[in-house]
């Protein structure tokens, strides 16, 4: 299956999160990824623009499993794009 790109999420995280998706040695990092690509739209053909409610959700999915936030290495890929300022998930992701 083919990803494709909703607006801003042409990505360090996006790239991070299509290898990710893709790991046989680590099946719960490949479902998280995954999960959260499907979250972001990448498996919706008719998705133009991002639906941060998805997102959202997940962040409240992560807290009641007392996550207080996403994984350090989405966290980081994120704190390393010059987007960060306004892209809506890198607000999401890194929220403070």
């Amino acid at each position: 299956m083919s990803f494709k790109s909703v607006g801003c999420l042409d990505c360090a995280l996006t790239r991070y999160l299509q290898e990710a998706s893709k790991m046989a040695s680590d099946h719960e990092r490949a479902v998280f990824s995954a999960v959260t690509l499907s979250y972001l739209g990448y498996f919706q053909s008719d998705q133009q623009t991002l639906d941060g409610r998805n997102l959202q959700q997940l962040t409240e999915m992560l807290a009641e499993r007392g996550e207080e936030s996403f994984p350090p290495e989405f966290q980081q890929h994120c704190m390393q794009c010059p987007s960060k300022a306004g892209c809506p998930v890198g607000k999401i992701i890194l929220k403070d």
